[in-house]
């Protein structure tokens, strides 16, 4: 190698190494703007677990051996309706009839949606919002599920999630009592229409559980989900999260 070529590797490699220094410079920097000027946000959360119902014995089970195989499978489908209430609710969660639940307090949808006019914030912007910006999280292998919501107002944040839980549940119950009554009237009208014992049988069982579901959404206590940690929320801001953005911008500078 000529001492020319040494000359102009030399130069290459102090060029490189102050670029190198300059993008540390510059992400350093980045970095440290982007922490003073992106919101501090909080992490709350709240754990559910589905609600164990103790409604007793299969109603297909009281049914007599003759009764029609469509009764029998209608039944057992009611029976299997408990297992789902869980998925229910956390299907329900982010949905539009939350979300106009929600835009009638305007309180809410200020602390939501802080630098927009409340004339422009509608349904579906909420509900776009809670599934952006709530994640339903399962605990390990079990049963329950962890709710999480990130807001620069911490005390918000937990009343937030305790909201959504106590409106999400009421929705529920009152689907359930609806939907209720609508079944106890068609048997009852069915009932009184009906001369064979083996059917009048089914459809007493059948009103029996219809008003036991209706009792269940009637009381004040927990339907679909219970409670197993109340929201609480971080004691300091996790966003934005130095450790991961000074490494990445100082990388990308």
């Amino acid at each position: 190698m000529s001492l020319h070529q040494e000359d102009r590797l030399f130069e290459s490699l102090v060029a490189a190494r102050k670029a190198i220094l300059y993008g540390l410079i510059i992400g350093t920097l980045s970095a440290l703007l982007s922490m003073l000027i992106l919101p501090k946000e909080y992490r709350a959360e709240i754990v559910i677990a589905p609600i164990e119902k103790t409604s007793g014995q299969d109603i297909s089970s009281l049914l007599p051996r003759s009764t029609i195989p469509a009764l029998q499978y209608f039944t057992q489908r009611l029976a299997g309706l408990a297992s789902i209430e869980f998925l229910t609710f956390e299907n329900t969660l982010q949905t539009q009839r939350i979300a106009q639940s929600l835009k009638q307090n305007s309180a809410i949808t200020e602390q939501l949606f802080p630098d927009m006019p409340a004339t422009d914030v509608s349904t579906a912007k909420i509900r776009d919002y809670l599934q952006k910006e709530i994640a339903i999280i399962p605990v390990g292998t079990t049963p329950l599920r962890r709710i999480v919501f990130y807001h620069t107002d911490p005390s918000f944040a937990a009343a937030f999630l305790q909201m959504l839980y106590d409106r999400t549940e009421g929705l529920m119950k009152q689907d359930v009592k609806e939907r209720a009554n609508h079944i106890l009237e068609n048997l009852d009208q069915a009932l009184r229409e009906t001369r064979s014992p083996d059917h009048r049988e089914a459809l007493v069982a059948m009103l029996k559980e219809q008003e036991h579901l209706k009792m269940l959404a009637s009381v004040d206590t927990a339907y679909a989900a219970r409670v197993i940690e109340p929201p609480v929320t971080t004691p300091k801001p996790v966003r934005p999260n130095g450790y991961i953005l000074f490494p990445f911008l100082m990388i990308a500078g």
